[in-house]
């Protein structure tokens, strides 16, 4: 099972990780399904095709197992390799290597040496648009349990090949990453009932909280920091790329979405939304203890502090923490007027307009830090919760409706005989767009609540 040996010196920590997951899988297998299987495991001989090829006479069960064992080495190796793969790329760029081709370095310094100037970029990224859409697949069988566990693996792995790792602490990894393993080896990979489509919807909005809420602002945050190392000046990228769903919005693909799953979308969506934004808002409450008596606030985080609900007497000389209370308080009555079952940590107040009213205040708290000489602060959390609200919204991701056209021409059918126009089903192809174009163009309204 191990890597041959005439690996080079880099991948010395990748041979050290898949040795002892091979270990650890043996000990497990060991225990749990005896030391016989183990023997019968590493009997197994290999094929001339590269293939596992199971002796003969094998009980049906023994070899069920036999495979899921291999599998779930195989799966383990896989950890194991794409760990190995970034400390590898990470190596690179500490000791300065070149970029890589395909890399935003490389491409960066590609269009300035081609002569493309700072503002035609800054013009190109006005223009982009990208939008990884989330979906849900029947045959999607991977369950959130297996995934954690599987995230599990690396995060010990990682921590395992620390240089300042005492034996104590080494042996305590080592013994979490076992019952980790344990943890996989005796739950079932896959589900054993089939998915409804809130079940899609909360296991699309799980990769936020996963990923997207710490990736994409990150991910702004090093483009922009690339181009000012390339062309020598800070630029302010908008946000050119957002996700989207068509969970709870597949209408044409699952007859069960209808109405009330699609508001349960919504819902769900803001819901994480929100609970993001109180976490990072307490996150900075906890941060920004600027004193009074160190710092000058702007006149509108002033007035943000003078009306704040918090009426400690210990915050009395700390301004951003007064103005995050009213800014908190503000946002609970935002989920509030939003039906969201959330509520921060003070009253709600007048809930915010939207997101750019939101986002407005907190831009007020970035402006007075970095013209109070705490700019530094102000690109952290700040900046990343700033980026969050401006990509995420009040709403997380858009919703693509998707829906047969024949119900949209039944529809349509339907609005234009309430109102005495075409019969739509009867026109053409050229006739449906000359129709519809003119009654898009006219600010009448074919719908009407007094008409059945």
């Amino acid at each position: 099972m191990m890597p041959e040996a005439e690996e080079h010196d880099r991948d010395a920590p990748f041979r050290s990780d898949v040795a002892r997951l091979d270990a650890l899988l043996e000990e497990v297998l060991s225990e749990e399904e005896g030391e016989s299987l183990c023997r019968r495991l590493r009997e197994i001989p290999i094929a001339s095709d590269g293939a596992d090829a199971a002796p003969a006479g094998f009980e049906p069960e023994t070899v069920g197992t036999l495979v899921r064992a291999c599998g779930f080495y195989s799966q383990l190796f896989n950890i194991a390799e794409d760990l190995h793969a970034t400390r590898l790329a990470r190596a690179g760029r500490r000791a300065g290597a070149a970029p890589g081709r395909g890399s935003v370095e490389r491409v960066l310094i590609r269009l300035r040496q081609d002569g493309v100037g700072l503002d035609r970029l800054k013009s190109a990224f006005a223009g982009f648009e990208v939008a990884p859409v989330l979906t849900a697949h029947p045959t999607e069988v991977q369950r959130q349990s297996v995934l954690d566990a599987q995230r599990a693996v690396r995060r010990a792995l990682s921590h395992l090949q620390r240089a300042d790792l005492t034996r104590d602490e080494e042996a305590e990894l080592s013994d979490r990453l076992k019952r980790v393993l344990l943890r996989l080896w005796q739950t079932s990979e896959i589900r054993h009932f089939k998915l409804t489509v809130r079940d899609e919807i909360e296991n699309g909005v799980a990769y936020h909280g996963l990923t997207f809420f710490t990736a994409l602002p990150r991910l702004y945050q090093q483009l922009e920091r690339r181009i000012e190392a390339v062309y020598g000046e800070k630029v302010a990228l908008p946000s050119f790329l957002r996700v989207g769903s068509w969970i709870g919005g597949d209408r044409d693909g699952n007859p069960n979405v209808d109405a009330t799953v699609l508001r349960a979308a919504f819902t769900r969506q803001a819901e994480v939304a929100f609970g993001h934004y109180f976490g990072e808002l307490a996150g900075l409450y906890r941060e920004l203890s600027l004193s009074a008596r160190r710092v000058a606030v702007s006149d509108g985080v002033q007035r943000l502090a003078e009306a704040s609900p918090d009426v400690a007497e210990s915050r009395r000389e700390e301004p951003y923490r007064l103005a995050l209370a009213t800014i908190e308080a503000r946002l609970a009555g935002s989920a509030r007027a939003l039906g969201l079952p959330l509520s921060g940590r003070y009253p709600a107040a007048e809930p915010y307009a939207d997101q750019r009213a939101f986002l407005a205040d907190l831009s007020l708290l970035a402006a007075s830090l970095a013209a109070h000489g705490s700019g530094l602060l102000a690109e952290g959390r700040l900046g990343r919760l700033m980026r969050a609200v401006d990509v995420f919204g009040f709403y997380l991701m858009p919703v693509d409706l998707r829906q047969h056209a024949a119900i949209h021409a039944g529809v349509v059918a339907e609005l234009f005989a309430r109102a005495g126009l075409e019969e739509y089903g009867a026109l053409d192809e050229a006739a449906r767009v000359r129709v519809l174009s003119r009654e898009l163009a006219t600010p009448r309204l074919l719908y009407s609540p007094y008409v059945q």
